[in-house]
């Protein structure tokens, strides 16, 4: 019975040391949301859809350069 405990938690440190790889790998790709960003969406539920509009384009404007 020791025997078993003792082969089994290598493996299921290993499998941890897997599984966090692949979230911090997952996180990496995530862009953070800017502060404007909640700015519209408080907007939105304020109902105040024409502020909300205007900040949306402002963060979807590109600068060339």
């Amino acid at each position: 019975m020791v025997n078993s405990w003792l082969l089994l938690l290598p493996i299921a440190a290993a499998f941890g040391w897997i599984i966090g790889r692949r979230k911090s790998a997952a996180d990496k790709q995530l862009k953070p949301l800017s502060h404007e960003y909640f700015v519209g969406l408080n907007y939105l539920l304020n109902e105040q859809p024409d502020k909300a509009v205007d900040v949306f384009v402002k963060l979807l404007e590109v600068d060339n350069d």
